[in-house]
């Protein structure tokens, strides 16, 4: 049985990274949502690949609270390895309000001719404990400290459809499986894309969140920056409203 169980993850480990139809001249990167991005772009097998990405979050309503910041590099190692590491700070100016995290992506299969690419990705955070304030505001960031899952996306035309399926580690959970999932629908091209980000984060007392969200490309004027704003929102607390900000940079 687990001479079985080794022989499998070893063939999913050396599944071909690309299918054999090549990517067209001048196609656009799969569009990537601001809340469930991943480590490294979904969509790319090009090693080398540097991002460098500046996030800010703030409540909305009823009242500017708890901002908080991160400063997150991804590179893509090898065509298949990427890293990305992330230096926060939230609610203040000590140390206390210091964080960091790191993660690791896979990529587990690509099929350009259908537009299907499929990840796996783990992910660490310093401090343990969710900063209260960064809780109440991102309910992207998840509450238990490690977490590990597969990303997906397919894309057909001006359409696409991302998920992720992962499973938090760490501390105590509200629910019996601390399982965080996510679908988005987005629609767009090279000037950018509109989603709406569906979540559940099932180790929280309060799981769902919905975020509708646009980012600007400005590719489209020969910048390689991309600019992105998410309003998450939570059933449970309907008169409360967060945003996101984010400043994405492609160093190469």
């Amino acid at each position: 049985m687990v001479r079985s169980l080794v022989a499998g993850a070893f063939l999913i480990l050396r599944a071909p990274v690309a299918a054999a139809s090549q990517p067209e001249s001048g196609r656009v990167a799969m569009p990537e949502p601001l809340l469930i991005e991943t480590a490294t772009d979904l969509d790319s097998d090009e090693a080398g690949e540097l991002e460098v990405d500046l996030t800010g979050a703030s409540g909305v309503r009823p009242a500017l609270a708890d901002p908080s910041g991160e400063l997150e590099a991804e590179w893509r190692v090898t065509r298949r390895l990427g890293l990305a590491l992330g230096l926060g700070l939230s609610g203040g100016l000590d140390l206390h309000a210091l964080s960091a995290r790191g993660a690791a992506s896979w990529a587990l299969y690509h099929d350009l001719r259908h537009d299907l690419h499929v990840q796996l990705f783990a992910s660490g955070r310093y401090p343990l404990e969710l900063n209260d304030g960064l809780a109440t505001i991102d309910h992207s960031e998840p509450t238990r400290p490690f977490e590990a899952g597969v990303h997906g996306g397919i894309r057909q035309g001006w359409l696409t459809l991302r998920g992720q399926l992962g499973v938090e580690a760490g501390g105590r959970s509200a629910h019996l499986l601390p399982v965080r999932a996510a679908l988005v629908p987005a629609a767009g091209g090279r000037a950018g894309f509109g989603a709406i980000e569906l979540m559940a984060d099932w180790a929280r007392a309060d799981p769902w969140t919905i975020a509708p969200e646009g980012v600007l490309d400005l590719g489209i004027w020969g910048l390689p920056v991309r600019l992105g704003l998410a309003l998450p929102w939570r059933p449970s607390a309907p008169r409360d409203l967060s945003a996101i900000a984010r400043v994405i940079v492609e160093v190469d």
